[in-house]
């Protein structure tokens, strides 16, 4: 499973976390930790053609700006 993280949370960094767990998700360790150009990654999934992390400029639009831009690029 893949999650990201960005400056606007907790963790401070924008990164894609590859994650796994041992107890249906009731807890999950970071197996990789994999820095990430984009400014604040969005959100990642999972497709049967690999795996992709969108960037969805939520730093500008939380910076009271507007935006219409978007990235998405594959893990």
């Amino acid at each position: 499973m893949l999650a990201v993280t960005n400056p606007l949370g907790p963790q401070g960094i924008s990164a894609v976390r590859v994650l796994r767990s041992h107890n249906g998700w009731a807890a999950a360790e970071t197996i990789c930790l994999r820095p990430w150009a984009a400014p604040a990654p969005t959100t990642a999934t999972a497709t049967p053609c690999g795996d992709y992390v969108l960037y969805g400029s939520l730093d500008i639009l939380f910076g009271s700006s507007l935006s219409d831009n978007f990235v998405i690029r594959r893990v």
